[in-house]
């Protein structure tokens, strides 16, 4: 549907007979026009300002809402925040040399359809190539956004070519052209070319994020086995260090336990011969008197007595040396008397026996130090 001010631009005048004669007299009109971009206009916030106010004021209100700003900065508006925030980029190329320019604009550019389609699907971003240092600016942007074909088609397409709507995709700060409609298209063919490309990129988003979710689950499962191969490797390693540590534990067990038996045998021998230095070296066992002291001896293990007689003149180290002739070192054995409470193997043995008050039958503890 058109809106009032676009009306006045269908009040053309009785068509001549002479056709070409109207077209000629079309050609001059247009030859008069400069574009609604002059090319003094640097900046290309200020150009799109300038674009959307010559249009308006040709056209109307009712019109796309273009973009203010840069091809570069629309280019990241179509691209959005994220997958659900794209959206499809129209690149509107006008050119007031071409016979379509007017019809174009009134008849496909600014009629409901195609505006409710563009100000919701689309980042519509304009710019005049009317003039020939336009273009090559235009060109010199969008080398980083177009193919080459396209590129080519733009820079050496005739004038009635003109008005040229460039579709793009854009993602990732990537475009790929994906229609080109040019001046000649008619409005039906112009709307259905619009909502086709509308389908198009909603079909490619849902395929985009089904394959991001397929990739999210292959990328979990392989994290998953990534994290339990790494703690079976984990608790393999720690099972080794363990293995390994306990062999050499063993292995230093068993070294020790070498070493302690060679001591054994070692301290066990020197015992033996220093009981039998000590039983070679015993005073003869007296005969039953009044000076004779029968001295019990309880062995640390609990099981049975030594006992032996000793005269009372007998010094304390013949008891002694009698305990070591039985086995019993005096590094790692006492003798303790028991009433009263004391441990006699610290006290000076060459005292005799009497000087230490034991009885004539006396019981004595060989204790384990």
């Amino acid at each position: 549907m058109l809106s009032k001010s676009n009306k006045k631009w269908l009040k053309i005048a009785p068509r001549p007979r002479d056709n070409s004669q109207q077209r000629k007299s079309r050609r001059v009109e247009l030859l008069s026009r400069k574009g609604l971009l002059p090319s003094n206009i640097k900046d290309d916030e200020l150009a799109s300002i300038h674009f959307q106010r010559e249009f308006r004021s040709r056209f109307g209100s009712m019109c796309p809402r273009f973009f203010t700003g840069s091809l570069q900065n629309a280019v990241n508006q179509a691209c959005g925040k994220g997958l659900d925030d794209e959206r499809l980029l129209a690149i509107y190329l006008h050119n007031d040399g071409s016979l379509n320019s007017d019809r174009f604009c009134i008849q496909q550019l600014c009629t409901d359809v195609t505006l409710d389609i563009l100000d919701k699907r689309f980042v519509t971003w304009a710019w005049d190539v009317t003039e020939e240092s336009n273009k090559q600016r235009f060109l010199d942007k969008a080398s980083n956004y177009l193919d080459r074909g396209t590129l080519y088609d733009v820079t050496r397409a005739h004038k009635d070519r003109y008005p040229m709507v460039l579709i793009l995709r854009c993602r990732d700060k990537r475009c790929r052209v994906e229609k080109r409609l040019e001046g000649n298209t008619n409005t039906e063919e112009f709307v259905a070319a619009l909502s086709e490309q509308v389908l198009f990129a909603e079909q490619a988003r849902k395929i985009v994020k089904e394959n991001d979710k397929q990739r999210a689950i292959r990328n979990s499962i392989l994290e998953q086995q990534k994290r339990e191969f790494e703690e079976s490797l984990r608790a393999d390693q720690e099972k080794a260090k363990k293995r390994e540590e306990e062999s050499r534990l063993k292995k230093m067990n068993k070294v020790n336990a070498n070493k302690l038996r060679e001591l054994e045998i070692k301290e066990q021998r020197k015992l033996k011969a220093e009981s039998s230095k000590m039983k070679s070296s015993l005073r003869k066992e007296p005969n039953h008197s009044r000076n004779v002291i029968q001295i019990r001896l309880r062995k640390p293990t609990g099981e049975g007595f030594l006992s032996r007689k000793f005269a009372r003149s007998d010094k304390l180290q013949d008891l002694l040396n009698f305990i070591i002739s039985e086995g019993f070192s005096l590094k790692n054995y006492r003798i303790i008397s028991v009433c009263p409470r004391r441990e006699l193997s610290c006290l000076n043995p060459k005292r005799p026996l009497n000087s230490y008050g034991l009885a004539r039958q006396e019981t004595l503890i060989i204790e384990m130090k």
